[in-house]
This record gives C-alpha cells, structure tokens and sequence, in this order.
C-alpha cells in the first residue's frame, strides 16, 4: 500500500499536468487505493489494449482490484469448502478438496471471453479459478518441491516446454479467444512443479540478476504504464495514436 500511494500520487501530479482529460485517469489512481478500479475500468466499457486503455495512466491498476477482491472473498470461500480438523489442514491438497466456486469461475470465464470479454478480463468472478489454483501449488508439498528423483529427466523436459509455452503466449497477439490465457496458466503451474533448483533450468532462473527483477517486480509493475502512458501523452511514443484526437 505504501508504494501504491506513491506511485499514485506522483502519477496524478503528473496526470493533471500533461493529460488534458483527466478525470478518467484520476478515478482510476483514487479507486486503485481501495480496490477497485477494475470495476471502474469495467463499467467505462475500457479496452486494456484500446486507445482508453492505454492513455490512461492507472490501467494497470486493475490487478491489484481483482487481487484485494480475491483475497477478501478466498478465506471465507476456502472455509465454507472445509469442515471440522480439515478446516485446520489447509496446508496440502488432499486437506482442501478443490471445491465447486473455482469451478464456477472457469465455466464463467469461458463463457464472459466470448460473451463480453472485458468483464472476463477486469472483474474477478472470472479470475477466481485461475488465483485458487495458485493457492492450492502454494500448499502442495513445498518441501518436496525441487528435490531430484527418478523422474527428474521428465520434470526437466516438462518445465523447460512449459517455459517455451510461456514465452510463446507472451509474443501471440492477444485476442478474445480463451485458448492462450489457458495455456499460460497451465504451462505456469506445470512449471511451478516441475521445476528443480539444481537442474539447469533451475540455476539459470535463479541467476542473481532474475532474482533481483523478481524482488523488484510489484515495484516495476506499479511504475511501467504509468511511465508509458504519461510518455504517450507527452511525446506521442505510439504509432497511430493522436493526442488530440484521443482528449
């Protein structure tokens, strides 16, 4: 929070001084600092990759309101979902069955992709399954994660195509089309638990350098639209974008 109302407040002293309009942008920056701004970006019918989007300096933002969002709801969820000592083991897959609300949300982000694909990307209903599966890698054996065993030339094969995946979903064209976010998710988690610190794989990402971006990654993700947007206004950085036609 503390960084989220720097960059906010910077951001908007700059905001004010470059962007003709900028209350839109402005709305965005105050709901981030409770959450919410993906519902306002929702309800501004904003394309992430649209002119809107990409000229407003808070866009970003709208991760931070599906991960407050999910973090309110997810105890309660995951409490509702376990019963008496299972309640109190929620440290391992087998202690938290995979209950039916992550299931819910996968059907609804299949269907809101085609339907209305900004309500699939900005709201969290949609986004509930993908973050659940998080938790439940994050319970499921840390301690027998990255150790060898017989099989390890399968996991290693296994989490460097699962890197390949991801790179390849990186540089795809983003479309409407649920066929590349659900391969980024699947190719993470396999990744997640395939891979082992002392195969190549593992020390390559364990280079001090990576290490170093993933300490300062919330601090780059918080910064960079800002940064970019803020540059499309002031130098007309991108291609086919006018500033005075997009006031």
């Amino acid at each position: 929070m503390p960084a989220l109302a720097i960059c906010v407040v910077v951001t908007a002293l700059l905001t004010c001084l470059v962007v003709p309009r900028s209350t839109a942008s402005l709305w965005t920056g105050l709901l981030a600092l409770v959450g919410s701004s993906n519902v306002f970006l929702y309800q501004e019918a904003t394309d992430y990759f649209g002119s809107s989007g990409l000229l407003n300096t808070f866009t970003q933002t709208w991760y931070l309101g599906v991960d407050y969002q999910f973090y309110l709801i997810f105890p309660l969820a995951a409490g509702s979902s376990a019963s008496g000592e299972q309640a109190l083991r929620v440290a391992g897959v087998s202690a938290w069955r995979w209950p039916s609300w992550p299931r819910f949300s996968f059907l609804l982000f299949l269907i809101q992709r085609q339907l209305d694909p900004s309500a699939a990307f900005f709201l969290p209903g949609a986004r509930v399954w993908e973050l659940a599966l998080g938790c439940l890698l994050a319970t499921a054996g840390e301690s027998q994660r990255g150790t060898p065993d017989q099989a390890s030339g399968i996991r290693n094969g296994v989490a460097w195509g699962s890197l390949a995946a991801l790179i390849g979903v990186t540089l795809a064209p983003q479309d409407a089309a649920p066929i590349p976010m659900l391969v980024s998710v699947a190719a993470t988690a396999a990744l997640i638990t395939t891979l082992q610190q002392e195969s190549p794989l593992g020390r390559v990402l364990n280079w001090p350098p990576l290490l170093r971006l993933g300490v300062i990654s919330y601090s780059l993700y918080l910064w960079h639209w800002s940064v970019i947007a803020l540059s499309r206004w002031t130098i007309a950085s991108t291609p086919g974008v006018c500033r005075s036609s997009c006031c």
